[in-house]
């Protein structure tokens, strides 16, 4: 019985070490799938980082892109009111000349002509010429004209 003793000793012993090979084995494992995982989020993480600095460059540009539309618009509209003052002063002046002119036609009526009606249509169509007008620059001319009608 010794040997049979020995040999279940021997086979008790044997399956204790092949459990503790078992769980080292089993904790090696377990260690190197903790580092794979944490590798991969160390990785996922620098992929992020390098998309969120993308972005961030992305926003910048549009920043600067939409600073550049800002200040092409303020000149755009600085020509836009340019163009508009430089409008309605070559409408203030055609009207001055309509204006002159028919005062003209109006003087050649009286002193040549001897018509006064005529006369009288020439100030009447500068009048209402000049209703449609409302500049301050043209009021002695609009109450010269109110009074010699």
């Amino acid at each position: 019985m010794n040997d049979q003793d020995n040999a279940k000793t021997h086979n008790a012993a044997g399956r204790e070490r092949l459990w503790v090979v078992l769980l080292a084995l089993l904790v090696v494992l377990s260690a190197a799938a903790a580092a794979y995982g944490l590798w991969r989020v160390g990785h996922q993480q620098e992929r992020l980082a390098a998309q969120v600095e993308q972005l961030q460059a992305g926003i910048l540009q549009e920043e600067s892109a939409a600073q550049t539309l800002r200040e092409q618009q303020q000149v755009t509209q600085a020509a836009l009111d340019k163009l508009r003052a430089e409008a309605y002063r070559g409408t203030l002046v055609r009207v001055a000349v309509e204006v002159d002119s028919l005062v003209r036609i109006a003087h050649y009526h009286l002193s040549f002509a001897y018509d006064l009606p005529g006369a009288i249509d020439a100030l009447a169509a500068a009048e209402q010429r000049l209703q449609g007008v409302d500049d301050s620059r043209l009021l002695a001319v609009k109450t010269q004209l109110a009074g010699t009608l």
